[in-house]
């Protein structure tokens, strides 16, 4: 029977582990809790493991259940080779029938996944492992995805070019997907792996995949699009400054456009063009930057291409599938005619025309 001591002790721990555990927020709603990395570090230190050991009364326990904790230690059992644990190995090492069910259904706050940059993770089921969001606050709904702004908790965002973890907690875009067969995360992978890279064309920190039921993918978290942008702005007409960082950000998204369609360079030899087919003003993104001005530091808005659910890529000419869509050229709706550069050209052209609305007679144009 355990010590006074050992309750204790017990006690002692779950109340460290219970002030330790971070809330996960989802659109203002606490929906669960989960322990951050680090907190086995700061909660099991050596004297208090000490402690604990010490008033297990080792002498009481039986002979039988002694062997068995030491075959546990010695030989790991089979399937336990890492956590979490899945309920095979736990019925071998607990008699009882009870404890598996309590350690499976409590462990999945215990194991938050920390996501790496440029790094394709894969959990199987969020029974078993958990997301490391303090916050999730929807941002947007379409065809391809949803997206949402979540915020990382410390310590569970690795920088793989910094070999290092964010210090603090991080605010980045996740777009969650129902089906792993997206072709999005593809069609970035293959532009980000290419030897040039283009500041107009949206970042893919990462992705994540959950079992089978579907994946995300992490980002820069945006100000906000272009649609929006603009409604956002209710005055007559747009100022000076803000139809200057208009006409600026447009060439930038044509750049863009130019930088996907003009055959990017692959790390293994030959080109990749990409054709975005879904250029619309919803999916262009707008982010705060920084330029230098004679030495200091200015803020600037940049314009990014994103989006990429119905793109394809090509390393030749080939013809390509036919989509419908608002901005979509007239062509691509004709079943004998192929996608090519001018069919995003004609979108690209949809989208200044709107601007120049806009720019004219601002938001009742």
């Amino acid at each position: 029977m355990a010590s006074d001591q050992y309750a204790e002790i017990c006690d002692q721990l779950y109340t460290q582990i219970m002030r330790r555990l971070e809330n996960c927020y989802k659109d203002g709603t606490r929906v669960g809790r989960f322990a951050p990395i680090g907190t086995a570090q700061e909660v099991l230190k050596p004297e208090i493991l000490y402690m604990f050991f010490r008033s297990l009364q080792l002498p009481q326990i039986e002979t039988y259940d002694l062997n068995l904790e030491l075959n546990t230690l010695v030989r790991r059992p089979k399937g336990l080779s890492s956590l979490p644990a899945k309920r095979e190995p736990l019925v071998s090492i607990f008699v009882d029938p009870v404890t598996p069910d309590k350690i499976l259904s409590a462990q999945a706050c215990f194991f938050p996944v920390v996501i790496c940059s440029k790094d394709q993770d894969r959990i199987e089921s969020l029974e078993r492992e958990c997301l490391p969001y303090l916050e999730q606050e929807l941002r947007g709904k379409g065809a391809f995805g949803t997206v949402y702004h979540v915020k990382i908790a410390k310590g569970h965002f690795f920088f793989r070019n910094l070999r290092s973890a964010n210090s603090d907690p991080i605010d980045i875009a996740c777009k969650d997907f129902q089906s792993s067969e997206d072709i999005e995360l593809e069609v970035m992978q293959q532009i980000l792996s290419c030897k040039q890279t283009c500041a107009n064309i949206a970042e893919i920190y990462g992705s994540l995949e959950i079992g089978s039921a579907g994946y995300s993918i992490f980002m820069p978290l945006a100000i906000e699009d272009l649609r929006a942008h603009m409604k956002d702005d209710t005055r007559p007409r747009p100022s000076a400054t803000k139809r200057t960082d208009i006409i600026l950000g447009a060439a930038g998204v044509a750049g863009g456009l130019k930088f996907l369609h003009k055959g990017i360079d692959m790390p293994l030899g030959g080109k990749l063009v990409c054709y975005h087919m879904h250029l619309k003003l919803d999916n262009i993104l707008i982010f705060l930057d920084k330029i230098d001005d004679n030495g200091k530091r200015k803020p600037h808005y940049i314009w990014k291409i994103s989006d990429f659910g119905m793109s394809r890529i090509r390393y030749q000419d080939d013809n390509e599938v036919e989509w419908q869509g608002t901005y979509l050229a007239p062509e691509s709706l004709l079943p004998s005619k192929s996608m090519k550069t001018a069919s995003d050209v004609w979108s690209l052209g949809f989208i200044i025309s709107v601007l120049f609305t806009y720019l004219a007679e601002g938001t009742d144009g």
